[in-house]
């Protein structure tokens, strides 16, 4: 079957063994057949579709939504065969150009508007008073500690049984 992605897979797998099968069931196999064969379905084909134009971006949500799936092997026996196989290799200036652009989008997005920054920070550390009475004294006070290794093994024998770790 001549796809994109078809097209894409046989130019990156030149070794090791990798198994498509379609969604309508249709299995081709990619590699020199070496190493522990690693086998992927997908559930349609307007996932593969996804997957041949951004493979970076598509094959995550792919993955994550069930449509491309990891019948033999599993998902990191699937990217190391990937990763063995484009060590040095770009897909091509298209895919090279997405991920620039994507990446400078990405640095670009956290950097402006200046007030996101703010509304994203007052997110995470401006909380209830409710969850801080629950951890915090009567003052509102919190203190943090470092132990001395050491010391502490010198102190452990002496802790109650439910001080100590699970493994004594």
């Amino acid at each position: 079957m001549a796809s994109p992605l078809f097209n894409l897979i046989e130019k990156i797998i030149k070794t090791g063994t990798l198994r498509v099968q379609t969604e309508t069931g249709e299995i081709t196999t990619f590699g020199d057949g070496s190493g522990d064969p690693v086998a992927i379905r997908f559930t349609d084909r307007q996932a593969q579709d996804l997957i041949a134009k951004d493979p970076p971006l598509a094959l995550g949500e792919m993955y994550m939504q069930g449509r491309f799936l990891v019948e033999e092997g599993d998902i990191y026996d699937f990217l190391s065969l990937v990763r063995r196989n484009t060590l040095a290799t770009v897909y091509n200036p298209l895919m090279l150009m997405k991920l620039f652009w994507r990446t400078g989008l990405a640095q670009l997005s956290t950097r402006l508007p200046i007030n996101r920054n703010r509304k994203n920070v007052s997110h995470h550390y401006d909380l209830t008073p409710p969850l801080f009475r629950l951890f915090l004294d009567e003052d509102w006070q919190y203190s943090c500690a470092y132990f001395d290794p050491r010391i502490f093994r010198w102190m452990r024998p002496s802790l109650p049984r439910n001080a100590t770790s699970p493994e004594n």
